[in-house]
């Protein structure tokens, strides 16, 4: 409530109590957020604290979330227009000694960034810290001499800091140029709490700007010296994530398991740890194990001697021995049979081979990295794979996702390939959106023969989409909406998505119910709930 003995313009100090700055020398508390006796406060004042205070707790949630500080100064201002009931309002901070608008609301601002306040009174707010509550700022010995306040027939007046008082970030402000005593001691309480919340979203904005500026200025570094040197093509944040991976486990010895479907680029990855670590100046010899018969496994990774069989008719170094003082790299390591495995184990734990027919071990110095398109996990867990292996070669972990589950990657691989292959092509818009919107089932891989496949065919400089690979045109641009199409629902794209991703695990475990509930770490009841719902009862098909 309003006293009528209140005075025309009163001071307070955001530090604490403060006198007056009016001849009658009244002192403003302005830091007490209630009244001492609850029940003098009137219904209308209960009132408006309560939709206030819903507000504010309103507010405060649309601060944090704010992703820009555009976005969150007009939220700031708007909230004091709203419920002050001030005709104008400006939020301004400090920057290299000037103070600069961010937001203003029917406050005049020029190009050069110039406002009609008045500097006697932002001076006090900035310099002393003092939040500023002005009845009648014509009638104010003060500010009467303002010439923005003469221009502007500005009466009522509150100015807050912005953060610590004994250094604020900039300030608040909120006039009325109609009504004299337009605010109160609550209003300013009101502003003050606003500036405050202001005060923490902004700092907790301008960090996250700061450190997410660090983080990208960081990941294209990364990119330019991976994309350059070694391939690792992308910008997802899964991709990145594998990059600082295998920088950080570049540095050591230890043993690296690589996992990922068919074709995501495994070998490039282990081909980026070599290049990276201390063994650059060494071989790196790649090994796929599936293609290794039972018969000849043995002699090709450990070596023979002539002699030691049939064929033999000199000495051969196998695998280890040739990557000796560098990486043997082992794709495919679950095909190994039991017997292989044994073997490996003994040469990678103790460094020494043994080549067929020879009497004496062999020393070597060699880093194993390893890699696998099935779950390694599952396979030790059903006896397919000897834990103690799995546990020596289970050291460093990198797992890179498939290409479906990080589109942010196609494009930028679709213009490496494009460039490494046809140099001088590009690609139609049509053909990148179809690109983007394929799933990819073979990954990387596919993308690259892709790409190749239209550089073959595309007489001209340009491929466009009827020069990609027809399962992929029609697929993609299939999934491309025209521009006259409403895009679908959000709980449309969810189901597709959802059945999806349960036909792929039923694809992936061979129609294996149980199997395929651990990979989607599903209840049994919602599993059966959404076959039926998804129609996917009798998936996959048999024959």
């Amino acid at each position: 409530m309003r006293e009528p003995d209140e005075p025309n313009g009163q001071v307070a100090d955001s530090r604490g109590s403060r006198e007056a700055d009016t001849p009658s020398g009244v002192s403003v508390q302005a830091s007490t957020p209630f009244p001492a006796d609850p029940d003098a406060i009137s219904p209308a004042d209960l009132r408006r604290s309560y939709r206030r205070l819903a507000k504010l707790y309103e507010l405060a949630g649309q601060l944090f979330s704010a992703e820009a500080l555009p976005r969150l100064f007009e939220r700031i201002v708007g909230a004091a227009v709203e419920l002050l009931g001030a005709e104008r309002a400006l939020l301004a901070t400090c920057e290299g000694g000037k103070l600069v608008p961010q937001w203003a609301h029917q406050v005049p601002i020029t190009p050069g960034g110039e406002m009609p306040l008045s500097t006697t009174m932002t001076g006090r707010v900035l310099d002393k810290g003092e939040s500023i509550l002005t009845f009648d700022a014509a009638e104010e010995p003060k500010f009467s001499g303002s010439a923005s306040v003469v221009a502007h027939g500005i009466r009522s007046v509150m100015c807050c800091p912005l953060g610590n008082p004994a250094e604020p970030i900039g300030l608040l402000y909120a006039d009325n140029n109609v009504r004299v005593r337009a605010f109160d001691h609550e209003d300013l309480k009101f502003l003050q709490a606003l500036a405050h919340y202001a005060c923490i979203a902004i700092g907790n904005l301008t960090r996250l700007h700061s450190e997410r500026a660090v983080a990208k200025a960081r990941t294209e570094t990364l990119e330019r010296a991976y994309g350059a040197t070694h391939h690792l093509v992308g910008r997802s944040a899964a991709l990145r994530a594998a990059f600082e991976l295998a920088r950080r486990v570049a540095a050591a010895r230890a043993p690296v398991v690589i996992l990922g479907e068919t074709g995501v680029g495994k070998e490039v990855v282990a081909r980026a740890i070599h290049q990276e670590s201390d063994r650059r100046d060494g071989p790196f010899v790649p090994v796929n194990m599936g293609t290794l018969s039972r018969e000849t496994a043995e002699s090709q990774l450990f070596g023979h001697v002539k002699g030691s069989f049939t064929d033999a008719i000199h000495d051969h170094h196998g695998f280890f021995e040739q990557a000796n003082g560098g990486v043997l790299f082992l794709d495919e390591i679950t095909t190994a049979s039991p017997e292989i495995q044994v073997m490996l184990l003994r040469a990678i734990q103790e460094q020494r081979v043994r080549p067929m027919g020879a009497k004496r071990e062999v020393p070597v110095d060699v880093r194993v990295i390893t890699a696998t398109n099935v779950n390694l996990d599952r396979e030790v867990k059903e006896g397919r794979f000897r834990d103690d292996l799995f546990y020596r070669i289970n050291v460093a972990r990198i797992e890179v996702p498939p290409l479906r589950e990080r589109r942010d990657d196609i494009e930028p691989l679709a213009h490496h390939f494009l460039a490494r292959l046809a140099p001088g092509k590009s690609f139609e818009a049509a053909a990148l959106r179809a690109m983007c919107a394929y799933s990819w089932p073979g990954n990387v891989r596919e993308l690259m023969n892709a790409i190749e496949y239209a550089t073959i065919v595309v007489p001209g400089d340009m491929v466009r989409l009827a020069d990609l690979p027809r399962t992929l045109a029609r697929e993609g641009s299939d999934s491309v909406p025209t521009p006259s199409e409403a895009p679908e629902s959000l709980k449309v794209l969810i189901k597709r998505t959802e059945r999806e991703h349960i036909r792929r695990a039923l694809e992936f475990t061979g129609g294996h119910r149980d199997n395929a509930i651990k990979l989607l770490d599903m209840s049994r009841a919602k599993f059966y709930e959404k076959l039926r719902e998804y129609d996917l009862g009798d998936y996959p098909p048999k024959g």
